[in-house]
């Protein structure tokens, strides 16, 4: 094989290349950054499935209370049921996953930053680590918020369908209208505290995304 001027260059060029790119990609910290910065995304797509979900129940409680559809109407109610309850678990599950990659991202950083030798340097580090941990904290707070609302809010659902399922009237649904509108008053609360979450997640997620 013969190589000439410009085909050494162009071999020289790729090498670097893939160089540059395998040190990018085997870069420690920049991987644990982005799993962090994943989990915390996947936990916003979970929170906003839930929130929509919610709405679904909402909206198949009214329908229901129209006396038009009743039927319909709680056939659609069951499935935004078991879609929340399924959610629930995923939500559980993210909130894990979020919380093992965050740790292992803070608690890695906070090592590493001791090992810098120039005090400036490693104030700065130290200090952003401190203040990365307290936004995490803050995550944690709103999801404790989440849960405590979302646990009586599945207790409801449940009641509510065992109740219409055995009953399903006019008279049925009257009687029941105080408890449905508690019912959408939680779902709404919980949405509330979801969004807070979320809002929460997306500007820790634009603190900690890698640079491109």
């Amino acid at each position: 094989m013969n190589f000439n001027r410009t085909n050494l260059f162009n071999a020289t060029g790729i090498l670097a290349a893939a160089i540059l790119i395998a040190g990018c990609a085997s870069d420690p910290g920049r991987e644990r950054s982005s799993k962090a910065v994943v989990s915390l995304t996947d936990l916003k797509k979970s929170l906003e499935s839930a929130s929509k979900d919610v709405d679904g129940a909402n909206a198949a409680i009214a329908k229901i209370q129209t006396g038009k559809g009743q039927m319909g109407a709680f056939a659609d109610y069951k499935s935004a049921v078991a879609r929340i309850l399924k959610e629930a678990d995923s939500v559980t599950s993210t909130v894990q996953s979020m919380r093992g990659n965050g740790a292992e991202y803070r608690t890695t950083w906070k090592k590493e930053a001791e090992q810098i030798s120039d005090p400036e340097l490693r104030s700065a580090a130290e200090a952003r680590a401190t203040k990365v941990t307290e936004r995490f904290n803050d995550i944690e707070a709103k999801l404790g918020d989440v849960r405590d609302t979302y646990q009586p809010y599945k207790t409801q659902l449940v009641e509510v369908q065992t109740y219409f399922s055995n009953d399903l009237t006019p008279a049925a649904v009257e009687a029941a209208k105080p408890t449905l509108q508690k019912t959408v008053d939680q779902g709404t609360a919980l949405k509330e505290k979801m969004a807070a979450v979320v809002t929460e997640l997306d500007s820790v997620t634009a603190a900690l995304a890698p640079a491109k």
